[in-house]
């Protein structure tokens, strides 16, 4: 499942250029409260998913501490499963299910204000900076993995590592496509890989060409980051891909990536690059 938001500067407590908070006054279709466990409950059928009562709920909210909260429009997006079933001949074939449509839900993002509120004031404060932290600690331990799955310099061993690249400042500094490469799970690079395999067939890419940008993409673009000619292309390509792809928001974190990547490979002079080899 991926996705996606509306807004972006959530720090500050103030929406993201041409986007408009969600009103809780008016909305009749707030999602609701995620509490300190980072749990939400879905769009069936119970006493909680009644419109009205996630408006009460959100409303409840925002009164007690509308500094502390954004009510931010979230986009859940599903990808299609296919499932082994035998037809009637007594054969195994796979079946495509049909895709659970997305979800749009307005979820209470914290502001700055609200985050040192949390860690430091009320009788849990304790338990939220302790999760607060073990966040922040995924981060770096994502970020660690990065240098050890290097498909071209690989850590295997600690005076290899590169402590200077996983401190919080450091993290915080990298784009965001870079972040969020480390949160991308095998399993979606593998279906990102087959339906990027799909679409550029369908538009007229040779297989074997398909299946080699396939083999660079996955591997996040490392075996040509110096190669300057072969990334304009795959910018290209994956320009092109996401454009007729009909999975667009179950991969969207896997394009923004890509592109984020290809595009910092792209405008590194050579020099900067040298350095960071």
């Amino acid at each position: 499942m991926s996705e996606t938001t509306s807004t972006q500067a959530i720090a500050t407590g103030e929406p993201a250029p041409g986007t408009t908070p969600v009103d809780p006054a008016a909305s009749t279709s707030i999602g609701p409260v995620v509490g300190n466990s980072g749990t939400t409950t879905t769009n069936e059928k119970s006493p909680s998913a009644d419109p009205e009562i996630q408006k009460a709920i959100a409303e409840k909210l925002m009164k007690i501490a509308p500094e502390h909260y954004i009510l931010t429009d979230v986009n859940y997006g599903f990808r299609s499963e296919t499932v082994d079933k035998v037809n009637e001949k007594g054969e195994t074939v796979k079946v495509k299910l049909p895709k659970r449509a997305n979800v749009k839900l307005a979820i209470p993002f914290i502001t700055f204000q609200g985050l040192v509120s949390g860690i430091s004031e009320g009788d849990n404060a304790e338990k939220v900076r302790a999760w607060v932290i073990s966040l922040v600690n995924d981060a770096v331990v994502a970020q660690g993995r990065e240098q050890v799955s290097d498909s071209e310099k690989p850590v295997n061993l600690q005076s290899e590592l590169d402590v200077s690249k996983l401190t919080m400042e450091a993290i915080a500094l990298l784009p965001k496509s870079e972040r969020g490469g480390a949160g991308i799970s095998k399993e979606t690079w593998e279906a990102f890989g087959k339906d990027y395999a799909l679409v550029m067939v369908a538009q007229g890419v040779r297989p074997e060409a398909v299946g080699k940008a396939v083999d660079i993409l996955v591997r996040k673009l490392v075996p040509v980051k110096t190669n300057k000619k072969a990334l304009a292309k795959l910018a290209v390509y994956i320009n092109t891909w996401y454009a007729n792809s009909t999975q667009q928001e179950e991969f969207a974190d896997v394009f923004e990536y890509l592109k984020g990547r290809a595009d910092q490979y792209l405008t590194i002079d050579d020099e900067a690059l040298a350095e960071a080899l």
